[in-house]
């Protein structure tokens, strides 16, 4: 269950968020889709516009070109919302997923890290690691390759593989997984990391997920994008095969979900 973590001032002050600064991010690390699906829909447009079509064609014609349209400028709008108007970036909502601040975490990226600094400000004095299992021969998507080279972390990780963490075993109280596993395409891989995340961590850790899921929702946000997102049953799959149970599973917004899981072992004790 949830909890009013003790010990946690909330009225500490977190970095920050521009009001555009989430969207942003996702236009500059997506540019060429972007730019490819809005000369797509204006090339659509003059060509149903000039060319004599049967009307069965032209309407078909039409409804695709505002298709496209909608899932390019929804997507956006939905990043705008999640990333920048709601809570979520806030991190005001995290502490309640423990109900005693961990004294040890790690946070876990996969080539963005956004969110390093409101953890080391939201458990001060805990000690706080943070780990980059960026692997380019796994991670193929265009648009890491672009944030890596376009945004400095804010604080230096440690590189890492996924499945041999630099960490000592029962080491954390507490694992951040904030929009990254899913970087992690492979079954056999994320599978591999989650029994890793098992060894590092102590008794009545927790690990704190979040992930857009293949769902309803974000395919009406995102369209066929939403296949880049992995759906709950296969998040739940593999938690439960690497040793872990779902503690508590809530929504940050329509488009995000949290997962919270602990091990069997605390589960069952």
């Amino acid at each position: 269950m949830l909890a009013d973590a003790e010990g946690i001032d909330m009225s500490t002050t977190l970095p920050q968020r521009g009001r555009f600064e989430g969207v942003g991010q996702i236009v500059r690390f997506n540019w060429p889709f972007y730019l490819v699906a809005t000369c797509g829909c204006l090339a659509g447009a003059v060509g149903v516009a000039l060319l004599e079509l049967p009307v069965w064609l032209e309407l078909a014609g039409w409804g695709s070109i505002g298709l496209g349209l909608f899932w390019t400028l929804g997507s956006l709008a939905v990043s705008w919302y999640v990333y920048d108007l709601s809570p979520l970036y806030r991190w005001q909502w995290l502490p309640g997923v423990f109900a005693q601040p961990p004294r040890r975490w790690v946070n876990i990226h996969s080539g963005l890290d956004d969110s390093s600094l409101a953890l080391q400000q939201l458990f001060a004095p805990a000690n706080g690691q943070v780990l980059d299992i960026y692997d380019p021969q796994q991670m193929t998507e265009p648009s890491i390759a672009r944030a890596r080279a376009l945004v400095v972390p804010p604080v230096a990780p440690i590189p890492a593989r996924h499945d041999a963490l630099p960490l000592a075993a029962n080491s954390v109280d507490a694992v951040f997984l904030l929009f990254a596993a899913h970087e992690l395409r492979d079954p056999a891989a994320r599978l591999e990391f989650f029994r890793e995340l098992k060894r590092i961590v102590a008794p009545g850790a927790r690990i704190v997920l979040v992930e857009h899921l293949r769902d309803g929702a974000n395919f009406i946000a995102f369209g066929p994008g939403f296949w880049h997102f992995l759906p709950r049953c296969e998040w739940l799959r593999g938690a439960r095969e690497s040793g872990w149970e779902l503690a508590a599973s809530f929504k940050q917004t329509p488009f995000v979900t949290v997962f919270v899981f602990q091990g069997v072992d605390d589960v069952t004790a």
